[in-house]
């Protein structure tokens, strides 16, 4: 049995589509569907059980206590000994669990395996695919470094070994938790595997959005992943608050152009966006910057750092 985790948090508005597409998987296998929520203030485990009743176990989970918890509820409460792990604002192909049943099933050795985040074809699409999700946008399969938390399976015994040495006890979002998990798996040796059919299309933000997510999101992962774990790239820098705020998004924007040469042709960027791309891309490392020196600056008063 494969059991499908989904993580929620405040996403009323968008768990049908998630659920709806996987419980209509083209799938031979036996599966069930487990929703875990992390203390929503809306009406999230109302709306699933209203659409799908017993269809999609929901488990309520609180006061708010962070993803990488949510798994381990998961680890104690899922039947099956093969996770598969969707983000509700993600919808998944329709062979997306046969494509985690066989593979798995065709290698005994096979722990994690992860996939691309697809996009939207239109401007801002192509925009979040360069920059946000660049390094899930591979048509080869690989190994990879990095698993994507929108989209990724793993097997029970796995997560339950990497769950036992990271920090349950903080509240902590999925982009941090895939992150330490992640590097917790590098440093047992565990190889992730990277499939182009584990693609998880993932909403699109608009303009505005984009900018939030840079300014937010972004900038409070950056550091709090540096701060949790000292060996991901780039966490001295932290020990320098006057310059992170700079480096960072500087580093960022080189990178991105280079992804926007790179992923020319999976994009399908022409030389005419390239330009309007690029300084879209600057103003969002902008409020990167932005968001970095605000953070900095709310943890060195509260010494966070």
């Amino acid at each position: 049995m494969i059991s499908v985790i989904i993580t929620t948090k405040d996403q009323a508005h968008q768990v049908e589509g998630c659920i709806r597409g996987i419980l209509e998987q083209d799938f031979d296998g036996d599966f069930e569907v487990i929703a875990i929520d992390d203390g929503s203030r809306d009406d999230t485990v109302g709306v699933i059980n209203r659409l799908f009743g017993a269809k999609v176990r929901t488990i309520e989970q609180g006061p708010q206590a962070g993803w990488l918890p949510s798994l381990a509820t998961a680890c104690e409460e899922a039947k099956g000994d093969l996770f598969a792990v969707c983000d509700p604002h993600c919808t998944v192909r329709p062979d997306w669990l046969q494509v985690i049943g066989s593979r798995f099933k065709e290698d005994e050795d096979l722990a994690i395996m992860t996939g691309p985040a697809l996009h939207s074809k239109d401007f801002m699409g192509k925009l979040c695919g360069f920059t946000i999700h660049s390094q899930f946008s591979s048509l080869k399969e690989q190994e990879v470094n990095y698993i994507f938390d929108d989209s990724f399976a793993i097997r029970k015994k796995t997560l339950s070994t990497l769950l036992e040495s990271l920090p349950l006890d903080k509240d902590l979002n999925d982009g941090v938790g895939c992150a330490l998990l992640s590097s917790k798996a590098r440093q047992n040796g565990i190889p992730i595997l990277y499939d182009p059919g584990l693609a998880a299309v993932h909403v699109t933000p608009g303009f505005f959005g984009y900018l939030h997510e840079w300014k937010v999101i972004t900038a409070e992962n950056t550091i709090d992943i540096r701060l949790l774990d000292p060996t991901a790239r780039g966490a001295g820098i932290l020990k320098h608050l006057s310059l992170a705020p700079f480096i960072y998004p500087t580093v960022r924007i080189l990178l991105d152009v280079g992804n926007a040469w790179r992923l020319k042709k999976v994009l399908n960027l022409s030389y005419l966006e390239l330009p309007f791309l690029l300084m879209a891309d600057l103003m969002g490392k902008i409020w990167y910057a932005a968001g970095l020196f605000k953070v900095a600056k709310e943890r060195s008063r509260s010494g966070g750092f």
